[in-house]
């Protein structure tokens, strides 16, 4: 039976510290590690010159219904610009529509958005919703723009919403967004590999098509000069200069992002789970030229965040081979599934990493504004890829 929004009782939190314990053992498993106590306080400390936090707790009656986790970020019009469709088309009315858009973009690029994000923004697919009933998701979303309501009473700047983080199989649940007249927009696909069936890297190999191993082997010995490890604390601390460079040249290159991790991000994971946050380093010639961080959660593996030396990117293969390598770790743990996250989908298709479809909805509280925004929206699309299938 649905809850009526109007028995609802909303408390806003600013910091994790004022929430009740109860939320965490009545709703939130231990083993969602990314959504404890420690680790929420850590993203606030650590962020909290850039992002503003909001915890909203809901109740019906004495009953504990609901927690819904929102991060302030301000949107920057220039996340868009990657989006914008391409003027060359054999389509005469593409061609103009494209070169009308394309007139916007300085209007665009001065976009400085103040807005309320839906979950972790440094964690596809967290999206921050717990209920006492976990099934009914049109529910859920209903009690999360009732939370989102509360957030924006209590603070009129923020001028936008989004939820960037909805999987195709959520559409049905989602009407309350389109009743809100949001936006929908079209974001990158996740990209997850199933590894459950493999036994061993050897097994992995076997299950490659002829020319999909033979090339992964070809990978395999030309970056044999890279030598990598896993990192402990201590080595973490201590080439956490050239781990941070190494990540600003990967997340220079995103289009789409609305924050930045800061410098002691990575000290930080790992001191508060050194068993379930993994950093692999990459060393040539005994300097380290490239690392990828991995959390286990449960039997599933989140793939965060990767540095590259791009200097020397192509000579070692060095980015298939972390992949290669994390898909080796994971198989070894006993991993089921593997979430590679949004970018770099076509390589990480060559490896045997699907698809899986996401969409998100925008909307500026202003309703002229939001209409206009709904033209741009509904043209801008994520860049298309060419998306292998390398298994038999």
């Amino acid at each position: 039976m649905g809850l009526d929004l109007s028995d609802i009782k909303i408390t806003v939190y600013r910091s994790v510290a004022e929430v009740s314990e109860d939320i965490w053992r009545k709703l939130i498993a231990p083993g969602n590690l990314l959504m404890q106590p420690e680790y929420l306080s850590m993203i606030e400390r650590l962020h909290n010159k850039q992002l503003g936090f909001y915890y909203a707790v809901c109740h019906c009656g004495n009953q504990l219904v609901g927690f819904f986790y929102f991060q302030e970020s301000v949107f920057e019009g220039e996340n868009l610009i990657p989006y914008f469709p391409a003027t060359e088309s054999s389509n005469i009315f593409q061609q103009w529509f494209a070169r009308f858009l394309a007139l916007f973009k300085p209007v665009v690029r001065a976009i400085h958005l103040p807005m309320l994000n839906a979950g972790n923004i440094f964690m596809t697919g967290e999206v921050g919703c717990y209920c006492i009933d976990p099934t009914n998701k049109e529910q859920q979303y209903r009690l999360q723009m009732a939370c989102a309501d509360k957030i924006l009473e209590l603070n009129p700047s923020i001028k936008a919403i989004l939820n960037a983080d909805f999987y195709s199989t959520d559409a049905k649940d989602t009407q309350v967004y389109n009743e809100r007249k949001f936006n929908t927009i079209a974001v990158e696909a996740d990209n997850a590999m199933d590894v459950s069936e493999f036994k061993s890297f050897d097994d992995y190999l076997n299950k490659l098509a002829s020319k999909y191993r033979v090339r992964t082997k070809k990978i395999l010995k030309l970056s044999e000069p890279i030598v990598a490890h896993e990192l402990s604390l201590h080595e973490v601390q201590h080439y956490e200069n050239d781990i941070v460079a190494l990540y600003k040249r990967v997340a220079d290159k995103v289009d789409f992002k609305l924050a930045e991790l800061n410098d002691h991000f990575f000290i930080e994971q790992k001191r508060i789970f050194p068993n379930n946050y993994r950093i692999s380093g990459y060393f040539l010639e005994e300097k380290l030229v490239g690392f990828v961080s991995i959390y286990l959660v449960g039997d599933k593996a989140e793939v965060h965040y990767f540095g590259i030396n791009y200097d020397i990117l192509k000579e070692y293969h060095l980015y298939q081979r972390m992949l290669y390598d994390v898909v080796k770790l994971c198989i070894d743990l006993g991993v089921k599934m593997i979430h590679f996250g949004r970018t770099a989908s076509e390589v990480k298709s060559t490896i045997g990493a699907k698809q899986f479809p996401m969409f998100g909805y925008l909307k500026h509280r202003n309703r002229w504004i939001n209409a206009i925004m709904e033209l741009f929206t509904a043209n801008l699309k994520p860049r298309e890829y060419v998306l292998r299938s390398p298994f038999k």
